[in-house]
């Protein structure tokens, strides 16, 4: 059985377009802020240029369609990712430790949607 792998870049984009049609919304069912929808459109952009630059491959396969072994892979997969992602926002975009840690906590955020 081969699994099937989901393209990451254009699920983030339509979570982005989601939120601006107003699809989605905070815990008090209040329409999500413009500034929010801009800083994940910064983050849809450090992805691409990131995945550009770095030839990294970003997708995601869904947890219930995983066995034990496809799981650690994935696990490893995704820390690769986010020790590879945290290292470009520092090192090529200069980026400081508050606002890396804001973008990799939206990120979680958005793959536990």
């Amino acid at each position: 059985m081969q699994t099937k792998y989901i393209d990451l870049l254009p699920l983030y984009k339509k979570y982005i377009a989601d939120t601006k049609s107003g699809k989605r919304f905070i815990k008090n069912n209040k329409k999500i802020s413009p500034s929010t929808i801009k800083l994940q459109t910064y983050i849809y952009n450090h992805l691409v240029n990131f995945s550009t630059k770095q030839g990294f491959e970003l997708k995601i396969i869904p947890a219930n369609k995983l066995n034990k072994q496809s799981f650690k892979a994935q696990k490893k997969y995704w820390k690769e990712f986010f020790t590879k992602f945290c290292s470009y926002l520092y090192d090529e975009k200069k980026c400081s430790d508050n606002y890396v840690g804001m973008i990799i906590g939206r990120i979680k955020a958005f793959l536990h949607t």
